[in-house]
């Protein structure tokens, strides 16, 4: 179950970067290695028929015990390794950022040293009035995967994850 700070911070993500950064941006989607915070894809030309894209993966950390979760999980130790090997492929971020609030900064950026140079790490101030404004980059991820293409799998688990998460708004509104 997610802490109430968790949710803010997963909320406030999915409209800045939605309506802030005009990304098509998701919670929960399903990756090779498991389920991601939030997944976020950017077109990455002007071109309307050209796919090409930037992709983006969120992972929200509240606690130092949060980040060591990271290395304790096979599959996320697996994701990570895999992150690292400089492999390009569809189903891989272009880009990944921890997301954490700004007593885990300085721990942050020491556990990010070591498990992988190339992630990049954004700070929530929940004290900040507007959600535009709540975020600010500590350090800017440097391109893990250099194909800008999404395959079809991953658009459609975005998609679905989407739709499922609309459709349980409406359902619950109507209860």
């Amino acid at each position: 179950m997610k802490s109430e700070l968790t949710l803010k911070i997963e909320r406030d993500l999915l409209i800045y970067y939605r309506f802030g950064k005009s990304y098509l941006i998701c919670n929960e989607v399903t990756l090779k290695y498991g389920i991601c915070d939030l997944f976020a894809i950017k077109r990455n030309t002007s071109k309307i028929f050209d796919n090409k894209y930037l992709t983006y993966e969120f992972e929200i950390k509240i606690s130092k015990n949060d980040f060591q979760n990271e290395l304790r999980s096979k599959n996320k130790t697996k994701k990570h390794k895999y992150y690292s090997s400089g492999i390009s492929a569809p189903n891989k971020p272009n880009y990944f950022y921890f997301v954490t609030i700004p007593e885990l900064k300085d721990f942050a950026i020491s556990f990010i040293s070591k498990l992988n140079k190339s992630y990049g790490l954004i700070i929530y101030d929940e004290s900040v009035l507007s959600p535009y404004n709540r975020f600010s980059v500590v350090s800017n991820a440097k391109r893990l995967c250099k194909i800008g293409n999404c395959d079809m799998k991953l658009i459609w688990n975005l998609l679905s994850r989407s739709t499922s998460a609309y459709c349980g708004i409406i359902k619950k509104e109507q209860n």
